[in-house]
């Protein structure tokens, strides 16, 4: 006989649709774990503050030759990244170079794509679930920063990535051991063209982030990757 969900408690409800969602609803007072990563690269780590309860921020280290550390905060709806300077009257003002909604898990990583080499000019904060039945070892985050669609397969699993979209695969070992078959295209003018056709070693204690984007001098397409041991 199934169960009349009208004599469930709310929270127990609650937990219930949170679950089948495949997330976890966060309440206030618990904590998440963020870590970040900047593009495009840069030598030196960026700084820039979080923005949390009642106005009070965290220096934050970003940077994009590997993942920050990671920054363990109060549970928000949004996250959002800026500066604290003083107004006119000198009173603390937090100016926002960029926000995004939080994906309610306790573990997240939050892409900062910046618009110019100072993060001031703006940002785009991209949430990515961080947790390990998401992005574990052996998965490659794949983040589209090129002007063009990019499609392809690595290790067998496809993938189709718009401008500024981002996704995550699993490749499967289909050239040797640790080792797959990378092919990847790009559209431009109605034109599909290869870019990529390669073999990748894979790393069982490791995953990867790999930013496609546009070389600023020449508009080819490159990639800057990133492993990372969680």
């Amino acid at each position: 006989q199934p169960i009349s969900t009208m004599r469930l408690p709310p929270l127990f409800i609650s937990l219930l649709l949170s679950l089948a969602s495949g997330t976890l609803a966060l309440g206030q007072g618990d904590q998440v774990a963020l870590q970040f990563v900047t593009f495009p690269k840069t030598m030196d780590p960026i700084e820039v503050e979080l923005l949390g309860g009642q106005g009070k921020t965290t220096l934050l280290e970003i940077p994009s030759n590997e993942l920050s550390v990671t920054y363990r905060v109060n549970a928000r709806q949004s996250w959002a990244l800026g500066k604290t300077e003083a107004d006119a009257e000198g009173n603390p003002k937090f100016t926002a170079f960029g926000k995004t909604k939080s994906l309610g898990v306790p573990r997240q990583l939050i892409l900062v794509i910046r618009k110019g080499k100072d993060p001031a000019k703006g940002v785009t904060l991209v949430p990515i679930d961080n947790r390990k039945a998401r992005f574990g070892v052996e998965s490659l985050l794949f983040v589209n920063a090129s002007k063009m669609p990019i499609a392809g397969e690595v290790g067998s699993k496809k993938l189709a990535l718009l401008p500024g979209k981002s996704q995550i695969v699993k490749p499967e070992a289909d050239r040797g051991e640790n080792l797959c078959q990378a092919t990847l295209y790009y559209r431009e003018n109605k034109e599909t063209r290869p870019f990529l056709d390669t073999i990748w070693p894979l790393q069982p204690d490791a995953r990867g982030l790999i930013f496609i984007y546009n070389d600023p001098r020449s508009s080819k397409i490159r990639l800057h990757t990133i492993r990372d041991f969680p």
